[in-house]
């Protein structure tokens, strides 16, 4: 947010995010992933600094982990979300999201919302409530 000089007030973030202990190399891809989508939204999907929101979700469905950035900008047209394919951020996201076996939905009609389902994930037992015997 500061990157962008937006101040707290501007963006509201809201979390859906369950407790998923995830391994370091799942973890690292989720989270390059989150910071390209969250980028292209404080850059492209509220100019001049609009006020708005942004939801993040990330929670296991049917042993898929499903990943939604979705804010209420201004979301994409089918010429912007064409022209963003070769950029550097789509590639990286591309490549992360096979990387997990991914399925990728983009809406951009109100606001836009990024959806990726993953299903080659590696969930870690939380070392807290592991009993030694």
């Amino acid at each position: 947010m500061d990157t962008f000089n937006f101040s707290e007030c501007q963006i509201k973030l809201i979390f859906h995010i369950e407790d998923i202990s995830l391994d370091v190399e799942t973890v690292i891809s989720i989270g390059l992933i989150i910071n390209e989508l969250i980028t292209n939204t404080l850059k492209y999907d509220f100019p001049d600094h609009t006020a708005g929101q942004i939801e993040i979700t990330l929670k296991e469905i049917d042993k898929q982990l499903l990943l939604k950035i979705k804010d209420n900008g201004n979301g994409l047209n089918e010429n912007q979300m064409n022209g963003k394919e070769d950029s550097f951020g789509h590639k990286m996201i591309e490549a992360f999201h096979e990387k997990l076996d991914g399925t990728l939905k983009i809406d951009g009609s109100n606001g836009t919302s990024v959806e990726i389902s993953f299903s080659k994930y590696i969930k870690v037992e939380d070392p807290k409530c592991r009993l030694d015997i």
